[in-house]
């Protein structure tokens, strides 16, 4: 996440991989996902640093 590479049998990578695995139960190969690709980038909000910040 940082621009290392994750061991390949590291705990986290472990983690991820069991994740990716537990958001797929249920769903062939190729289904089609009603939730997939709703975000629009129209409604992403402008970078803001005075927000940013204040956050």
């Amino acid at each position: 996440m940082n621009g290392e590479k994750i061991p390949y049998d590291s705990k986290e990578m472990r983690s991820m991989v069991s994740y990716l695995n537990y958001i797929s139960e249920g769903i062939e190969e190729g289904a089609d996902i009603p939730w997939r690709m709703q975000n629009k980038m129209e409604e992403v909000p402008k970078p803001d640093l005075a927000r940013g910040e204040e956050v």
